[in-house]
């Protein structure tokens, strides 16, 4: 049995580099990957459904965009088995800003996220009623979840679908609809 369920949701139109990506990010002896497909244009209702699947102790989730920084997992697992009062982590994160045309570290939103079972299902209800996800910003900064100083996720900041969500419930106004969405501007310390 895997100790840790991620479900990556998808609607079909990734770049398949990218998701190639994010699945191999995905520690396979540690985590069973549930590719779950979306629900257009609501977010919250799939993140739920995707919680739901497996029986691990932990659940987490990959965006098909983003990927796991090497190591992060085992150290959120290692944190977690001592501490089993603990109801999940939350690690700071690299954002690639397609936008701005930079990288850079962030915390509190975008990190790898895992939490065990029973305490985010107390939370399904305020997950699926919100399309644009913001929920799993609120939820992860909740003072049962504690936050690792560690990088455990790479994020791509650009008009993905979850922006367009976001954008069209007056989120995100200024910001354009469309970015460069090559590579070649990143630093070599970024692999893509």
């Amino acid at each position: 049995m895997s100790q840790i369920d991620i479900h990556m949701l998808v609607l079909g139109n990734e770049r398949a580099d990218w998701l190639e990506q994010a699945v191999r990010s995905v520690p396979t002896d540690l985590c069973k990957l549930h590719v779950v497909d979306g629900v257009p244009g609501h977010i919250g209702q799939a993140r739920v459904r995707a919680y739901q699947l497996g029986n691990a102790p932990l659940v987490g989730f990959i965006d098909p965009d983003d990927w796991f920084a090497p190591g992060a997992v085992e150290q959120c697992l290692e944190f977690l088995r001592h501490r089993p009062r603990c109801a999940g982590v939350a690690t700071w994160e690299i954002v690639i800003d397609y936008f701005a045309r930079r990288c850079y570290p962030a915390r509190g939103k975008h990190g790898l996220k895992l939490y065990r079972r029973d305490w985010i299902a107390r939370h399904y209800e305020e997950m699926a009623s919100d399309p644009a996800q913001s929920t799993d910003i609120r939820i992860a900064m909740k003072p049962e979840i504690v936050e690792l100083p560690l990088i455990g996720r790479y994020w791509r900041k650009y008009p993905s679908e979850a922006f367009r969500i976001r954008k069209r419930l007056g989120l995100h106004a200024r910001m354009p609809d469309e970015v460069d969405l090559s590579d070649d501007w990143l630093p070599d310390e970024i692999t893509c």
